[in-house]
């Protein structure tokens, strides 16, 4: 469908929002991933607020600043993180004897 949706690139910042999601919830996992037991007491609220917040709004919830620069590259960081999973497991795999299966 992405071949045939030429608005998809033809329009300025179209797919922002959902690329602004993306790194928004990825930094929400870094968040997560350096303080579980604080990120899970403010979940509930802070889901409870989506829709009706902005995004500073939330991310003063988390004890974050969304203009912060870090809050962004740590978004990044987590994206970094799977692609070295990724690209370890496809040297892996390239590196491991053929597989064979049975019927």
């Amino acid at each position: 469908m992405w071949a045939v949706k030429p608005h998809y690139y033809g329009s300025h910042f179209y797919n922002w929002p959902y690329t602004y999601g993306v790194l928004f919830g990825l930094g929400l996992f870094a968040k997560y991933s350096q303080d579980p037991q604080r990120f899970q007491q403010s979940y509930d609220d802070v889901l409870s607020r989506a829709g009706m917040n902005t995004a500073e709004e939330l991310g003063a919830v988390f004890g974050f600043d969304v203009s912060d620069q870090s809050f962004w590259t740590a978004s990044f960081d987590v994206l970094r993180g799977r692609i070295d999973q990724y690209m370890a497991l496809a040297a892996n795999e390239a590196t491991s004897p053929e597989k064979t299966f049975e019927a």
